[in-house]
């Protein structure tokens, strides 16, 4: 009775769980991990009972992926599906034969509870979109699906022609988490494709009026039918949505985006009052139409442009110093080169979910932090690096030094031969390549060094300004006021982080054993292990968990005058942040002065001066590293 289905005793089960967890949590500090385990009210005997548990509690509600996830399994044709619809601009997606049943059996499942989708999009979106869910599936099962094809040595043909619902659920009975990830993934997409069909039906004539041509495409109610979508412009979150941009008949690009638009909407509201204040008929910033609705919005599509001559050049670098220093005092961070387009003469930021944040609380038995520690490398407009690759460059997010192609430390699975008999995978360094924020000369690539005086004329005239108007902003009902109530996305680690789990998390050992995927997706609790009773923010790492198991970025919103952190499910986090977004804005509005803007700008200085150097080759990362201020 004693021993499980495995013959391994369960209290050795639960020890072996645990000593596999210590390590990457605890850093073999046995101190470190008691508190990760006490903190979160666990105990070995509730590690054991875990993992000596193969069979749900009774009376379990079954979840809604695996309801839809049997359906499906019960209705799809057995073996592969040609190619019949799925379009392949992108070249092949491994093991699509075997996927495409479950992609034309979601299709159904969306249309046929939003017939609506027949009228609003053509079918070439739709196929945009089933194109969407084929690659998440295969994300999800590839490597998986690979391990299975290597157990035999059959050819890739027979492979696929076997895969029928009985072989899927043999697999995912062998890989659990699998299960849940690949159902999710179905389960987010109708829901998304049915989300946006319902709030584009709702949205159109208004849509056409507010961010479109106003043509309507050729439908005097709306802007006519979507003709592409591009899903995944960004990161899935908050139950697989992500941000898509659709392409209507006439050409239009419109970027639809599942959550609140508040902040883009003051954002911009900000730059057209400044416009104004500018006088002369100067325009500073360029402005983008957003139409905010509640929980989701849709903004003006941003096309990127090159730069006519170098006056141009000087002018582009000139509002990029403005733009620097809003970034700074309104406290904004994650501005890296995925949120910038250089259009012109004109950077655009164009994700502005994070251009307020809350002041985290600090450890209260670590060192006082410098008063000067808010510092305009935060934002990440600016050259900032992260350590390098092994025998690489330094390696730098950042919207303006972000120009040229680097090698990351990020992995990722690099396919060969797909579909075929010698299928192969290899996991190597990402490569990044800047696109919409690359400042594109015709007469040569423009250097950063070039034009470091006019960023530095941009960001001390706006400095300036903001001082001398300081009582003119602090009275102002709109727009600055109108970001208080804003919902403010707050980082609590780096996006890259969540993304290593995600992509090693895809190994099949892993999608074996839920208790073992926990453990990996257990990264959270280290960077917060040294503090001496539970951090503020402990109580988010449930919700983190959670959003990776199905395959999410974990994404956290709070009012931009709260200090607080709502978790939906679980009880909010009460007073979890030293000072609200908004107030710490104020703080620092009220902390501008002489000496700090000459502080900023000799970092300014001394950031392109290493971007200069890096750029060089410079191999003396010493040198480098004294002088790079990265975003602490």
């Amino acid at each position: 009775p004693n021993v499980g289905e495995s013959g391994v005793e369960p209290g050795s089960r639960a020890r072996g769980f645990l000593d596999r967890w210590r390590d990457p949590v605890g850093k073999g500090d046995a101190t470190r991990f008691s508190r990760r385990l006490e903190w979160s009210g666990i105990s070995p005997e509730a590690v054991e009972w875990v993992t000596s548990h193969e069979a749900p509690p009774r009376g379990l509600e079954i979840p809604g992926w695996a309801r839809l996830l049997g359906e499906a399994l019960s209705e799809i044709p057995g073996g592969a599906e040609a190619g019949g619809g799925v379009s392949a601009e992108d070249g092949p997606i491994p093991f699509e034969e075997v996927l495409r049943p479950f992609v034309t059996w979601a299709t159904r499942k969306a249309k046929h509870r939003a017939p609506s989708i027949r009228d609003l999009f053509s079918p070439r979106s739709v196929e945009d979109a089933r194109r969407g869910l084929l690659r998440r599936l295969s994300d999800r099962s590839a490597i998986t699906l690979l391990a299975e094809f290597r157990r035999g040595s059959h050819a890739y043909a027979h492979f696929t022609g076997t895969m029928d619902a009985g072989r899927w659920m043999d697999l995912f009975e062998e890989y659990p988490v699998l299960a849940r990830q690949f159902g999710s993934t179905i389960l987010f997409w109708i829901d998304g494709l049915i989300e946006l069909a319902l709030r584009l039906a709702q949205d159109g004539s208004a849509l056409a009026e507010a961010v479109g041509d106003g043509s309507g495409g050729g439908d005097a109610n709306g802007p006519g039918m979507v003709d592409r979508i591009h899903f995944g412009a960004g990161d899935f979150h908050d139950g697989g949505r992500a941000t898509a941009i659709l392409t209507f008949e006439n050409g239009t690009r419109v970027v639809y985006k599942p959550r609140d638009l508040c902040a883009e909407a003051a954002w911009f509201g900000l730059l057209s009052w400044l416009n104004r204040r500018a006088g002369d008929g100067v325009e500073m910033f360029r402005t983008l139409r957003v139409l905010p609705r509640d929980g989701y919005g849709w903004m003006e599509f941003a096309d990127p442009a090159p730069l006519e001559d170098d006056g141009q050049a000087a002018d582009y670098y000139r509002n990029a110093g403005r733009m620097v220093c809003l970034v700074y005092v309104l406290g904004g961070v994650d501005c890296h080169f995925e949120n910038l387009v250089a259009s012109g003469s004109d950077p655009i930021l164009v994700d502005l979910e994070t251009i307020l944040q809350p002041r985290p609380r600090r450890d209260p038995a670590s060192a006082p932090g410098s008063p000067r520690a808010h510092s305009v490398m935060r934002g990440w407009m600016l050259p900032s690096w992260k350590s390098p690759v092994e025998g690489g460059k330094p390696l730098d997010l950042s919207a303006l030094g972000c120009q040229e192609s680097q090698e990351t430390e990020f992995p990722e699975w690099v396919w060969g031969d797909v579909n075929t008999d010698r299928m192969s995978v290899q996991e190597r360094p990402m490569s990044l390549v800047p696109r919409s924020n690359r400042v594109v000369d015709p007469s040569g690539q423009p250097g950063l060094s070039e034009f470091l005086d006019p960023l530095i004329e941009g960001f001390d005239e706006m400095y300036r300004w903001f001082r001398g108007a300081r009582e003119v902003w602090l009275s102002q009902p709109d727009p600055i006021v109108g970001m208080r109530s804003c919902s403010i996305r707050v980082l609590l680690r780096a996006t890259a982080t969540y993304g290593k789990v995600l992509h090693r998390g895809t190994a099949p050992d892993l999608l074996r054993d839920g208790v073992e995927w926990s453990i990996h997706a257990d990264v959270g609790a280290s960077a917060w292990l040294g503090w001496k009773r539970p951090p503020p923010l402990w109580g988010a790492l449930e919700a983190e968990h959670a959003a990776l198991l199905v395959g999410d970025v974990p994404r956290f919103e709070t009012p931009g005058d709260s200090p607080d952190l709502p978790l939906g499910s679980t009880p909010d986090l009460v007073g979890c942040f030293q000072e609200g977004a908004f107030d710490r804005f104020l703080t620092t509005l009220g902390e501008l002065d002489e000496a700090d803007r000459a502080e900023q700008a000799a970092r300014i200085r001394q950031s392109i001066a290493t971007w200069e150097m890096v750029r060089r080759g410079d191999s003396d990362f010493d040198l480098y590293l004294a002088a790079s201020l990265s975003p602490d």
